[in-house]
């Protein structure tokens, strides 16, 4: 026997009832047995993977209601969500008996039954409500079922006709309540009611359960058990502080009522009130608008608060308006203003940060040496003046937080710390500016000076720098100045000695000569005194010679290339020689060292081409650049290899090199014989 494995082909087999699908199950052996799920209990049992394998299912069942895209039915099992895509289904009525042949699905919460045929048997009684507790509707268990809850309706409100959005109170948690009939259900709340419905569930993206809902179909699925009072405020006026307290009759489920004066209101939200000194909470949906100093009667539902009771779904109504504004209490230390809870104090604390935006300013605060929060519900920006710093005076509603914790025991447990509520930016004043010198501006002042000693430490050892480096300068060029005097003196005194001194005792010798022969031969006489004379001429051409050599004082009365141009010329006027003289760049004055120098280099290579090198052309070129200065004296003469030992004492080489080295320059002198003689001296120079 052959049984179909695809579900297609399952839903087009001829109906023959369950007899006939437990026969088949029996008939089939082995890994061909096919097992039909025939009771809403089964398809819940499945796992997700199980109900996505697309199990086969076949249940008849009671419709108990509809949902989106689904009926939900009810056998004697269980109630299960029947997915009907596939299907016409618009002429299912609750009641109905049904017979549905499809596939099981995992669904977005619990397993459904995906519907591929929907038949219609005939009509049965709704089944008998399961009785909903606070776990079961809390663990999800009772997902499509049909329960009966009883309650106390905390709120209701219209969202069309004929259909309401409700809270019931049940076991000490809220049960949104979706209520369709004609029956005016504004008038429910305080009332105890019996409930009955489907419960279904909402989750989120995981299919994990947020809260459960009841969906109540008809006016004849609500039975009001005990009315609620015609007038809201028809109960005997409470104080604050006695709501919540120990009673053996009341069990503080039903409204009570609170008359006081009002501090404080957030429209649509929540109400503070303050009865004989004693502040109170209440939460009400009420948009009708209140202000500080009215005297108010408020109607609400008692429940425990973090610290303190409050009132829920409360509804008020306004006594006398404002005539005086409730006085703040005056609170110094912690634990007096969290035994005004809820109450409106004043404290005086210094403000130490702003946070926040626009709607929900947070003012961090410095009080008794503990960090305070103050709350402003401010649309806009804060006022200029409450700057970090400023001493103020706050007033606004005490909200104490947290409580003490320790064993787990009965007794009292006290808040730990509180917040300020703040109702306005005149709830904050200022009573003492902040003092200029804040740590803000201690640390930028300290910044500024830190940058300033920073740059100035850098600027005087930059100027220290240049100070030391022109010191640096100046010691050498007074050592080059002085090692300059030191060779030229000696240089004067070798030639005073080889030329003056020797000619000067010459010509003392040839006249002892001539003192000695004297009426002797005419002939001897005259000549020694003529030998005498040509000595003493030629003793006085070279202490000429000397002394011009000395005479820098040219450099006094021009520039160093006028010097050289009128040596140049003085040499070589009268003679057959040539001179050309040349500046390359923009001349100016140089040190007087490097000046006298360069003027003495330049005349020893003149006087060296005219006296030994026999030239007949000399060319000087003095060149001027940005950080040097150059001196190329070349001539035709008869040239010299500087490689033979040359007698320096004649050309003068020693004195070149000495000079040039005192100035830190660089000597070059190029000849051959035959070929002339080159000599080129560069000499760095500073601005």
């Amino acid at each position: 026997m052959t049984v179909p494995r695809n579900i297609k082909q399952f839903t087009r087999l001829p109906v023959f009832g369950l007899a006939m699908l437990h026969f088949l199950q029996w008939a089939v052996a082995g890994d061909n047995w096919l097992e039909i799920l025939t009771n809403a209990a089964q398809v819940r049992s499945l796992s997700y993977a199980e109900a996505a394998a697309q199990r086969p299912v076949l249940l008849r069942a009671v419709v108990t209601g509809d949902g989106k895209g689904g009926l939900v039915i009810q056998d004697a099992s269980s109630g299960i969500f029947v997915v009907d895509d596939q299907v016409d289904d618009s002429w299912v009525q609750r009641g109905d008996l049904v017979e549905v042949k499809g596939v099981s699905g995992p669904g977005q919460f619990a397993p459904v039954v995906v519907a591929n045929q929907i038949t219609k048997l005939g009509t049965a009684r709704m089944p008998e409500p399961g009785q909903a507790t606070v776990d079961g509707l809390m663990n999800g268990v009772l997902d499509s079922q049909w329960v009966e809850v009883s309650g106390i309706v905390r709120a209701c409100e219209e969202v069309r006709s004929y259909e309401f959005k409700m809270v019931l109170a049940i076991g000490g948690m809220r049960l949104p309540v979706q209520y369709f009939g004609p029956t005016n259900a504004l008038g429910l709340p305080d009332a105890e009611v019996r409930l009955t419905g489907l419960c279904f569930y909402q989750f989120n993206e995981n299919g994990q359960i947020l809260n459960p809902l009841l969906t109540v179909p008809g006016e004849k699925y609500l039975v009001v058990e005990k009315p609620a009072p015609a007038d809201p405020f028809s109960a005997p006026i409470r104080r604050a502080q006695n709501i919540l307290q120990f009673s053996p009759t009341n069990i503080h489920r039903h409204r009570v009522c609170v008359q006081g004066m009002v501090l404080y209101q957030i429209p649509g939200q929540t109400l503070w009130l303050q009865d004989a000194g004693q502040g109170l909470r209440v939460e009400s949906n009420l948009k009708q608008a209140v202000h500080a100093g009215d005297l108010v009667k408020v109607a609400g539902f008692p429940v425990s608060g973090e610290c303190s009771p409050k009132l829920e779904d409360a509804t008020f109504c306004v006594i006398t308006t404002a005539t005086n504004t409730p006085a703040p209490l005056n609170v110094t230390n912690t634990d007096q203003a969290i035994r005004h809870d809820a109450g409106l104090i004043r404290l005086h604390a210094r403000l130490v940060e702003l946070t926040g935006s626009p709607g929900n300013w947070i003012l961090r605060l410095d009080w008794q040496g503990e960090t305070l929060d103050a709350v402003l519900h401010q649309p806009s920006l804060l006022p200029g003046e409450w700057m970090p710093g400023s001493l103020m005076q706050l007033t606004g509603i005490c909200c104490a937080i947290g409580a003490n914790s320790g064993p787990v025991n009965g007794g009292p447990k006290t808040p730990t710390s509180f917040q300020l509520l703040l109702r306005s930016t005149a709830d904050a004043r200022i009573l003492q500016n902040p003092p200029w010198w804040t740590p803000a501006r201690i640390a930028m002042i300290f910044a500024i000076a830190s940058a300033f000693s920073v740059l100035a430490t850098a600027v005087i050892a930059w100027l220290a720098r240049q100070r030391l480096r022109m010191q640096a300068l100046r010691r050498r060029m007074a050592e080059a100045e002085f090692s300059a005097m030191f060779v030229e003196r000696n240089r004067i005194a070798r030639e005073i000695h080889d030329t003056l001194a020797q000619g000067l005792g010459a010509i003392s010798m040839h006249l002892e000569m001539v003192k000695g022969q004297l009426g002797l031969a005419p002939d001897k006489v005259a000549k020694h005194l003529e030998i005498a004379h040509q000595t003493a001429r030629q003793s006085l051409t070279e202490a000429r010679e000397s002394i011009w050599n000395m005479r820098s004082q040219v450099l006094e009365n021009g520039d160093l290339a006028t010097a050289l141009r009128d040596i140049l010329r003085q040499l070589t006027d009268g003679t057959p020689i040539v001179g050309h003289f040349t500046i390359i760049g923009n001349a100016r004055r140089l040190s007087p060292v490097v000046e006298n120098n360069l003027l003495r280099i330049g005349q020893e290579a003149f006087t060296n081409a005219v006296k030994h090198a026999q030239a007949k052309i000399i060319t000087a070129t003095l060149t001027f650049s940005d950080r040097e200065v150059g001196l190329e004296v070349r001539d035709n003469g008869r040239g010299f290899d500087p490689t033979q030992g040359v007698t320096e004492s004649h050309f003068g080489l020693r004195g070149l090199r000495e000079r040039t080295a005192q100035m830190e320059g660089q000597l070059a002198i190029n000849s051959s014989p035959g070929a002339g003689t080159q000599v080129c001296v560069n000499i760095p120079v500073f601005s």
